[in-house]
């Protein structure tokens, strides 16, 4: 009985029931190289794009805040060199012992400095001090102003301090002071005299504005 089922089936053994059970189920068909991936690509594209607006929005909000600041360093520097350039005149501290004041001892054959020459050496030092005289040395009480920024201008007169200065008199009861003449200390040297055409008194209470009377 056996040969003739064998024999039914081409020659080859029969399948038992047992034997079917215990064979592994057939793997599915490989699908085509590509073919899952494909939803994931997708569906990751839209998120892609997102991020992509997203990013630039934000480069160009950085880039606007960039410029923003570059143009607020740009003017906060124009103030500070403003500011540099202000002229200014501010009262110093009077020296502990009251300083010569007299025209400049040249040596032979030597010139003073011309206007544009003073202007030049006061545009190079880092401390400018204008000192008033009484012909000999430094009066006392009236101390020296520290002068700085464009404060000066060249005419055909000289060196003029253009900048607004001005000087109060003495303490009631003291001398009035008597200035003959101005002295320009570049840090801590005498470089200019300038001896006024006539002294001026300024008593006890009175002040006197020497804009544009500051001539060397």
């Amino acid at each position: 009985m056996t040969d003739e089922v064998t024999a039914q089936n081409g020659g080859e053994a029969p399948v038992t029931e047992a034997a079917a059970a215990a064979a592994p189920e057939a793997a599915p068909a490989a699908a085509p190289e590509g073919a899952s991936e494909a939803p994931v690509v997708a569906a990751a594209e839209p998120d892609l794009v997102a991020k992509i607006s997203d990013l630039e929005l934000a480069n160009a909000a950085l880039i606007e805040e960039r410029d923003a600041l570059q143009g607020w360093l740009i003017e906060l520097e124009k103030q500070l060199a403003d500011a540099a350039a202000a002229p200014k005149a501010v009262k110093a501290a009077s020296p502990s012992k009251a300083r010569k004041l007299q025209p400049l001892k040249l040596a032979k054959d030597a010139q003073p400095l011309t206007p544009g020459e003073l202007l030049e050496v006061i545009g190079l030092e880092s401390s400018v001090e204008l000192a008033f005289g009484d012909g000999k040395a430094e009066i006392a009480g009236l101390g020296p102003f520290t002068i700085s920024g464009a404060a000066w201008s060249v005419t055909p007169a000289g060196l003029v301090l253009t900048q607004a200065l001005t000087l109060a008199g003495p303490a009631p009861g003291q001398p009035p002071y008597e200035v003959r003449g101005y002295g320009l200390f570049v840090d801590g040297d005498l470089v200019a005299y300038r001896p006024r055409f006539e002294p001026m008194t300024i008593p006890a209470g009175l002040t006197v504005n020497l804009t544009n009377d500051v001539i060397f």
